[in-house]
């Protein structure tokens, strides 16, 4: 049975443009919004895990990102985190209530990285008890905290890591993965451009702002404007 639906305050300038194009099409403005309302629903249903990078500067632009999400998060969160606790940002992660879930030893990241990660999967199940799931993982900083027989390739890792959200995909909520801006950006592009593309969103914390990165693959017309 079909509905009526009112949307109040409809911005005027895009609703002169969705007026526009209805007519140029010939289709009605109400197929235009059940098209838009199914699309957003799907894609909702493709992204009930969402994978998002951090950049930061430093540790003060990365304990105001903390500050602002921590105000931000309502309902039912499980706010838990992975990683060397003792370093930032799970440092930062942890003066702001995020929980501690690291598979232990911790030396087994570096030895078998796999079986870590598998550790870790069981662990995220068990925690969020059916509520939803907002992660920080930090595994890359123990790089920092190893020994030098223990040590790995920073970014050959890096990818490793980044695909073990698709082990977790079906947990509804986000996970963060904060990357130190000196770190990541010390080195060939193609390794940043992977590991951009391995997340669903990238941002950069800069000082008090928060940016939007995008990594998009363009037609060579686009640069003409």
């Amino acid at each position: 049975m079909p509905r009526d639906l009112f949307i109040r305050s409809f911005d005027d300038e895009l609703y002169g443009e969705l007026k526009d194009f209805s007519e140029t099409e010939g289709v009605t403005l109400a197929s235009v919004a059940e098209e838009a309302v199914r699309t957003w629903i799907d894609l909702k249903k493709k992204t009930r895990s969402r994978h998002v990078l951090i950049l930061y500067e430093n540790a003060e632009s990365l304990e105001i990102f903390f500050k602002n999400l921590n105000t931000t998060l309502k309902g039912d969160w499980s706010k838990l985190m992975w990683g060397p606790v003792s370093l930032p940002p799970l440092e930062i992660a942890k003066r702001h209530g995020w929980r501690d879930v690291s598979p232990k030893p911790h030396e087994l990241f570096a030895r078998k990285p796999e079986q870590y990660l598998s550790e870790l999967v069981k662990i995220l199940h068990k925690k969020i008890e059916g509520s939803r799931l907002c992660g920080v993982g930090n595994l890359m900083n123990f790089s920092k905290v190893f020994s030098a027989t223990e040590k790995f390739d920073y970014f050959d890792r890096a990818i490793l890591v980044e695909n073990f959200h698709k082990l977790v995909s079906d947990i509804p909520g986000i996970i963060y993965c904060p990357y130190d801006t000196k770190i990541f950006f010390n080195g060939g592009i193609r390794n940043r451009i992977s590991i951009m593309k391995k997340h669903d969103l990238s941002f950069l914390m800069m000082e008090k702002t928060l940016y939007r990165i995008r990594i998009d693959e363009e037609n060579i017309l686009k640069v003409l404007g």
